[in-house]
Order: structure tokens, then sequence, then C-alpha cells
């Protein structure tokens, strides 16, 4: 009986550490691609459920891919958390980054220098929006993927995300040519509705 109760009791106390203990399970999430024009911007998402300290890494400069930035925002897209120049280390060429954060979810962008964040937002856009082959103006070449001391580089990615509960890839921002042309589609099929 006396056993009994002392599993009865230590039951109790494992339950107890259990429910009051956060349900913090961190993994690693890794993406690979490629880049088709020089402005393009790959969105990700990723939540925390803990308190944690979050790193972004890029891995493909050293194999030959374009010069990297990540720009990392909150989920209500009101707060650029960190740009290029705060917190990044680019002596070998990769974009990473390490965030304390508080849980909750987090919007990052992968971007080619210098295709910045432009503004707090992350609805505020990129500099470079609109201009596939910028990099033509780092060199001779015709573009894309031209590093800033002219090199050819190529358009692919590779990335890992640790110590996070989930991450997903989004799809890429679109351009303004491409919401314009949207827009129009839209409006000229209200229109052609509202004429019959």
């Amino acid at each position: 009986m006396n056993t009994n109760r002392r599993f009865k009791s230590l039951l109790g106390v494992f339950c107890l550490i259990a429910l009051a203990a956060p349900q913090a399970f961190a993994a690693n999430f890794t993406f690979a691609g490629s880049f088709t024009r020089d402005d393009q911007a790959n969105l990700y998402q990723f939540s925390i459920t803990a308190p944690a300290t979050v790193s972004i890494l890029t891995t493909s400069y050293s194999a030959g891919g374009f010069s990297p930035v990540l720009s990392l925002f909150d989920s209500q897209n009101t707060n650029l958390l960190v740009g290029r120049d705060s917190g990044l280390d680019h002596a070998n060429g990769e974009a990473s980054l390490s965030v304390a954060l508080t849980t909750g979810n987090y919007i990052f962008a992968l971007t080619q220098y210098d295709n910045l964040a432009t503004g707090p937002r992350l609805s505020d856009g990129f500099l470079r929006t609109g201009a596939p082959t910028f990099t033509s103006e780092f060199g001779t070449g015709a573009g894309p993927f031209l590093n800033i001391d002219g090199d050819q580089r190529t358009g692919n990615f590779a990335l890992e995300v640790s110590n996070v509960a989930s991450a997903t890839s989004a799809a890429p921002e679109p351009s303004n040519v491409a919401l314009a042309m949207l827009g129009g589609i839209y409006i000229l099929s209200r229109i052609k509705k509202t004429s019959k």
C-alpha cells in the first residue's frame, strides 16, 4: 500500500512538472533553390514556442551563389528587427544572424545585395524591386548575379534556420509589375461582367 501511494505521489509530481514546463520543441530547417532575377525576394515564416535565440545562416556564397542579404521582421509586419548591417556576419560572404526572440511568429526575407528592405515594414518593399538585372551596374557583365566586385555568380542559395518550432517557405515577393498586371486583369474582368 505504501509503495502504491509513493508511486501515485511521484506520478502526480511528474504530471505537475510536465504541465508547468513550456512546450518548446526546437528544430533546424534548411531551404535551397535558385533565384531567377536579381530583384527576387524569398520570404520565410517561422515560429518559436518559448523565448529562444534563433540563428539564420546562408551557406551558398562559398559554392558560387549570389551575395545574400537577410532581413528579419515581426509577424505583424510592423518592425524590421534585423537588417543587413545589424548583427550580420559577412567575413566569408555569407549572411548570418543570431537574435534572441520572444515567443511568436516571424518573417524573414532573403535577397541579393544590395536589394535591401526600404522601410520598417515588409510591405514597404525592397530597394531594387522592378530591376531584374540591377547587378549589371557592378561590372562589365550583363548580369544577373554579378558580385559587387563584378565577378559572375549564380542564382543558387541555401540557408538554415535553427532553434525554431516550425519554418516554411512563402512565395517570392511579387514584383510591382506583376502586381499591376494582376490588378489590371481584375479590373478588366469586372468591366466585362458589368457591361453584359
